[in-house]
């Protein structure tokens, strides 16, 4: 019971203290990290990978594609379908038709232009990371 108390607890602490970015922003788990739920992950789509365990991975990803923002070698390692060599963190998969020089989701950033997914957060636990793209 009380493992289910404390992610509800801290689910409600921003809607009590009227945090300026919506939860979803902040508290889910960008892809290619550990998961337990699907509810953990940005994309709500928490797998059991065969060589990382349980990992969040892009909707309707299959379990064995590279998410973003880790090494690649081919495009169709990558859920996205896009291994990029990019010059600072060398052949890493990134969203579609995206820049190579754009920063995953879940890595430090100081703007919104700085991510692929054009959407900079202030994570409070994490300081300035990229997320998921803005909804609407």
């Amino acid at each position: 019971m009380r493992s289910l108390l404390v992610p509800l607890l801290l689910a409600l602490v921003p809607a009590l203290t009227g945090s300026p970015e919506p939860a979803s922003d902040w508290t889910c788990v960008p892809e290619g990290n550990k998961c337990t739920f699907d509810s953990d992950c940005c994309s709500k789509n928490c797998v059991n990978d065969p060589k990382l365990g349980k990992v969040c991975k892009p909707k309707d990803a299959s379990w064995t594609c590279v998410p973003e923002g880790n090494k690649c070698t081919f495009d169709s390692d990558c859920c996205s379908k896009n291994c990029v060599n990019d010059p600072k963190l060398g052949k890493v998969c990134k969203p579609k038709d995206a820049s190579w020089t754009c920063i995953p989701q879940g890595r430090s950033c100081t703007f919104d232009s700085d991510c692929c997914s054009k959407n900079c957060v202030n994570d409070p636990k994490l300081g300035k990371v990229c997320k998921a793209p803005k909804s609407g």
